[in-house]
């Protein structure tokens, strides 16, 4: 596994605070319980991994053997997913494309299904087969970020398809080639949902998991009534936009400045639109609450290509999903809160 890695064994903290896209603060009163709590953290898919669980017997090895084996299980999907690994899964299909079936792992298998299921939820806004588009412009590993040419974006266009993706057991097939998988708007949340499912596996009861900005939580005795999610300010990074309460479930932020690049004033990012291979302009971020990190993962992509309006609609018509959608206008900065959200959330002032 790549990764930096430190395991901290503490009483409850009084606050803690994630720097990343997204921030939660979790209040606890050391008094009131006689928890513990056990930290791993890490650098895993280019990002910072943060394990915590809280627990009451003492049994301080064996947690640590459940964090081990959850960060594991996250390892382990990391290298099959990962497009920059040659031997990796996702490699071998891309290598492939156009000359039939390649055999993938069940994790790859069960990450693509996802994927697929919300490129077909989104109508392709989210679409599984940018790989083309990403590799072009160089975002993920490459220091020299490009905009393609006009005849260089027809061509690539051709191979963004992800109706042209088979996937048949544990068997994957792309039928054009030149077309290219990239499985990271959704391996991250998965790699998540399943690093909480050994938790709760093993008898976790109150636990948080942050990847890079993505976080799920399991609420119990010690965390129930006592987190909240902040949203950062897309454009004054240093402050939060706004928050909500979340006792157990997952959350994710796509937006529009971790990664991008100027050309001619303007700033290109890399959350592309499939249809056009531009950037999707629409939104300044958008925040995904779901029941599985792997739907919050690719339907915050989703909705940011989407747009306000048409975004907003998605996210209303599923079940269990809510948002906060935040765009910019000649009047400034201003956001788009789903009905679920709409009572808990509280936006804050510019001094908070």
């Amino acid at each position: 596994m790549r990764s930096l890695e430190k395991i901290r064994t503490t009483s409850v903290a009084a606050v803690l605070r994630i720097p990343a896209i997204l921030a939660f603060v979790l209040l606890i009163s050391c008094h009131k319980f006689p928890y513990q709590t056990l930290e791993k953290t890490f650098i895993l898919m280019d990002t910072y991994v943060s394990m915590k669980i809280f627990y009451t017997d003492g049994r301080e090895a064996r947690w640590r053997r459940v964090l081990d084996q959850a960060a594991e299980r996250m390892a382990l999907i990391d290298s099959v997913c990962d497009v920059y690994r040659s031997t990796s899964d996702v490699s071998r299909v891309n290598a492939r494309a156009g000359s039939g079936w390649t055999r993938v792992s069940p994790e790859t298998a069960a990450v693509l299904a996802k994927a697929l299921e919300i490129s077909r939820l989104s109508a392709g806004r989210f679409d599984v087969t940018v790989g083309v588009l990403m590799q072009r412009y160089g975002f993920g590993r490459s220091e020299n970020l490009l905009l393609p040419t006009p005849e260089e974006m027809a061509d690539l266009l051709d191979k963004v398809d992800y109706r042209a993706v088979q996937l048949q057991g544990d068997s994957v097939a792309l039928r054009k080639a030149g077309m290219a998988l990239d499985l990271g708007g959704v391996a991250k949340g998965y790699a998540i949902d399943e690093a909480m499912h050994v938790l709760s596996v093993a008898g976790v009861t109150d636990a948080q998991v942050d990847v890079g900005g993505e976080v799920s939580t399991l609420a119990g005795p010690v965390t129930a009534g006592k987190r909240h999610i902040y949203v950062r300010d897309p454009r004054q990074r240093e402050r939060f936009y706004g928050r909500f309460r979340m006792d157990q479930g997952c959350v994710a932020t796509s937006g529009d400045y971790e990664r991008y690049f100027m050309h001619q004033g303007k700033r290109f990012h890399h959350i592309l639109d499939p249809r056009s291979g531009l950037p999707a302009w629409g939104c300044r971020s958008v925040t995904i609450q779901a029941p599985e990190n792997s739907l919050c993962d690719g339907l915050s992509t989703a909705v940011f290509v989407a747009g306000p309006q048409q975004g907003m609609a998605l996210v209303e018509s599923l079940p269990g999903v809510e948002a906060i959608i935040l765009y910019e206008d000649d009047q400034g900065l201003h956001h788009m809160i789903s009905s679920g959200l709409q009572k808990s959330f509280q936006r804050l002032s510019a001094e908070e």
